[in-house]
C-alpha cells in the first residue's frame, strides 16, 4: 500500500490494498513475466489496463476502490462483502 512505501501507520485499508492489486493478478491473463510486471505495478497506481477493464468492469470497478491511493476512500470488509456478492450475482435492472 502507498502508506507502507512511505512508512507510515497502516490499518486495514493497507489489506484492502493488497486485496486490490491481488483481484488485478487473478483476473488477468498474463503472456509474459514483464507484462505481469508492468500491469501489477500499474495496478499500484490505480490504472488499469483496457482489456481487463472491458472484460470484467464490475471486477476492475472494485480492484479500484480497493487500490485508491487514500485509505479512507478503500471499501470496508464489509463493503467488500456486499461488492462481491453484486458481482457474483449482477441486480438485473
Amino acid at each position: 500500500a502507498p502508506e507502507q512505501l512511505v512508512g507510515q501507520r497502516c490499518g486495514t485499508g493497507a489489506d484492502v490494498f493488497s486485496l486490490g492489486v491481488l483481484i488485478v493478478e487473478v483476473f488477468h491473463r498474463f503472456r509474459t513475466g514483464m507484462e505481469r510486471v508492468v500491469t501489477l505495478r500499474n495496478a499500484r497506481d490505480a490504472r488499469l489496463d483496457e482489456p481487463f477493464a472491458s472484460s470484467f468492469p464490475s471486477v476492475a470497478a472494485l480492484a479500484l476502490q480497493c487500490l485508491a491511493l487514500d485509505p479512507s476512500a478503500r471499501p470496508t470488509a464489509t463493503a467488500l462483502v456486499d461488492a462481491f456478492a453484486l458481482v457474483r450475482h449482477p441486480v438485473q435492472p
